[in-house]
């Protein structure tokens, strides 16, 4: 099982807990308006709004300009999804009976209309007790606007307005798309890493050797085998197969953010000539994140044919991944649903150097360029903006490989240089990891038993950057 723990200090622009506004109407002055609008929130009404000082909000027209009386309608549109939302009356009853704040009696009646934040009617309720909620009559859902219209011979006036607003459409889409653009950018790059490995194996497999064996030598430069330790002649016809269980968890304590994965990727290759394998790949993760405010859960689901080569002391490797999400998104404005399209190319080339008989040298490069492309489908990400995340990757370094009995232990050095981009700014604000980083890794590898290998590895990267990872990997491969 591959087990990767990347600790991030800053990637999403975390949001705090959401904060009650409070909007006190009968201290803003005194004036007559058609729209009011106060700290996330827009005031209408059916005529005029009077605003008076000391006392709070009527409509200008019916029995009296400073009530909400009779068939008048006062609405109250918010900017952002609004939740927990309760309002004060500063008077309120029948005409003939004055009520008074907080008597149940004879408070003036009213229906409630609410609507969702796009615009759904989520019905109209009547209210005429004591009770100063709109969010529990509409069972707490998020509520982009409501109206409250008094009864024929009902008055009230509104006193005061208290909501909490949770995260714009905007918002929405844009931390749906950093955080799934990390989260396949992650994937792309751990299935290239396995696929480029597999097919590296795949080659020294059916050349005899456990691990990388064709070595340029210091003083003539000539191809040379450097180590043998099993044999398998038939191989070259054979198809190589293998499945790694994979899976990484990323916590940033100073912000409450994480991001885990768990899944399984299974390939197989064949030669289509003496020094070079084509294969597929196919892969699928559950995933998750969370940064307090919002989290995502779903899946992706990859495919990845891949092509490894070798020619003398050179080698390299190609992989195209091709990827599919699904996920689910939960913040104070209640969940959505959202699809990604990931798509990534990425090129491997590497040099043997034999130091000695047991002892190699291979300096390597790697570039790796894919895109992200996030879409809302229901419910908070109804209506986002289709996002596209770009990133490019490119990797420098050597690994140091030395032959063991019946197997291989290697140790490598890299530095890695990240770039991402969006047109988006809310987006581009997110994404802060670019820059160069240093990542080591040591492995091994062996095989068990004829037509059975194993891999073990841990790497570290990020050195140096606000993103550091801890990764591990465990691997089975077969020939049949």
């Amino acid at each position: 099982m591959k087990l990767t723990t990347p600790l991030t200090t800053a990637l999403l622009v975390c949001a705090g807990p959401a904060v009650a506004e409070t909007i006190n109407f009968f201290n803003i002055g005194t004036s007559t308006t058609s729209a009011l609008v106060r700290n996330g929130v827009t005031v209408t009404g059916s005529a005029n709004i009077n605003v008076l000082s000391l006392n709070g909000l009527g409509i200008v027209g019916g029995s009296s300009d400073s009530i909400v009386d009779s068939g008048e309608t006062i609405r109250f549109t918010f900017t952002a999804p609004a939740l927990s939302v309760t309002y004060a009356l500063s008077t309120a009853g029948q005409f003939g009976s004055i009520g008074v704040l907080n008597d149940p009696l004879l408070l003036g009646e009213r229906t409630i209309e609410a609507f969702s934040p796009l615009g759904v009617s989520l019905g109209t309720i009547a209210q005429s007790d004591a009770d100063r909620s709109v969010s529990s009559l509409f069972g707490g859902v998020p509520i982009g606007s409501f109206s409250m219209t008094a009864l024929q011979n009902e008055f009230f006036r509104i006193d005061s307005l208290t909501f909490v607003l949770g995260p714009s459409l905007s918002e929405e889409s844009a931390r749906f798309a950093a955080s799934s653009a990390v989260l396949g950018r992650r994937v792309a790059m751990g299935a290239n890493d396995v696929s480029r490995m597999r097919g590296r194996d795949s080659l020294t497999t059916r050349d005899a050797n456990v691990s990388l064996a064709r070595a340029g030598k210091p003083d003539t430069g000539d191809a040379a085998v450097s180590r043998s330790s099993m044999s398998h002649g038939a191989m070259a016809e054979e198809v190589y197969t293998w499945l790694d269980f994979t899976g990484f968890r990323s916590e940033d304590d100073g912000t409450a953010r994480s991001y885990t994965g768990r899944g399984i990727q299974i390939g197989a290759d064949i030669a289509v000539s003496p020094d070079m394998v084509v294969g597929l790949s196919l892969g699928v993760q559950e995933l998750d994140a969370s940064d307090g405010a919002f989290s995502q859960d779903g899946n992706l689901q990859f495919l990845q044919p891949y092509l490894a080569y070798r020619a003398g002391a050179w080698s390299g490797a190609a992989t195209l991944t091709y990827g599919q999400g699904d996920y689910t998104q939960t913040s104070t404005s209640g969940t959505g649903k959202g699809e990604t399209r990931l798509t990534a190319l990425a090129f491997t080339g590497a040099y043997d150097i034999a130091l000695d008989q047991s002892m190699t040298l291979t300096p390597t490069l790697e570039l790796a360029h894919g895109d992200e492309r996030t879409e809302g489908v229901s419910g908070t990400l109804t209506g986002a903006t289709a996002e596209t995340v770009r990133f490019t990757q490119v990797s420098v370094g050597a690994r140091m490989g030395s032959s063991l009995m019946g197997g291989e232990a290697f140790a490598g050095l890299h530095a890695d240089w990240l770039g991402t981009s969006s047109n988006t700014v809310l987006v581009s604000d997110a994404l802060v990891d670019d820059g160069w980083t240093g990542r080591v890794e040591v492995g091994l590898s062996t095989e068990l038993r004829p037509a059975l290998d194993l891999d073990v590895s841990l790497e570290v990267s990020g050195l140096g950057g606000d993103l550091q990872e801890i990764s591990g990997g465990l691997r089975f491969a077969f020939r049949f």
